[in-house]
């Protein structure tokens, strides 16, 4: 312990104390997590479930007997993460980031974008000149 410094008791309390005083504090966490926007009731709770559960079908969407459904379900993954946030990818664009993935056609991943951006009815700054919304043929 260094100098100077008292030690701390966590059952400490002071003599000065009044026994009206109350001892616990309740907290509003609700009325916290109202203010921050997150989810308080049951029907906030449905509808988030339903938000991820959407999102996890568009992301499996793809032939598991395929031996590269593995692959297709990350790329779908990297292309929705881009649309929703380029930013987590230091903000290139899809064209790059499907190179930096080793797509040798970046075309099969701006599909992608497209298809997520078309599906889930987002877009992202990079998609402001983008082709790729109106392509409507399955980008699996």
């Amino acid at each position: 312990m260094s100098e100077g410094k008292q030690p701390f008791f966590e059952d400490y309390s002071s003599d000065d104390q009044s026994a009206l005083d109350r001892q616990i504090v309740d907290f509003d966490w609700a009325g916290l997590e109202r203010a921050f926007g997150e989810v308080t009731t049951d029907e906030d709770r449905d509808a988030v479930v339903k938000c991820v559960s959407a999102l996890f079908q568009w992301l499996t969407a793809v032939n598991m007997e395929n031996r590269n459904a593995q692959q297709k379900v990350g790329r779908r993954f990297l292309a929705l993460a881009w649309v929703v946030n380029p930013n987590l990818f230091q903000g290139i664009s899809a064209t790059k980031l499907a190179r930096k993935i080793g797509i040798k056609a970046p075309y099969h991943f701006q599909k992608l974008t497209g298809e997520v951006s078309r599906h889930f009815g987002i877009r992202n700054r990079g998609q402001r000149h983008a082709w790729n919304l109106g392509v409507r043929k399955n980008a699996r």
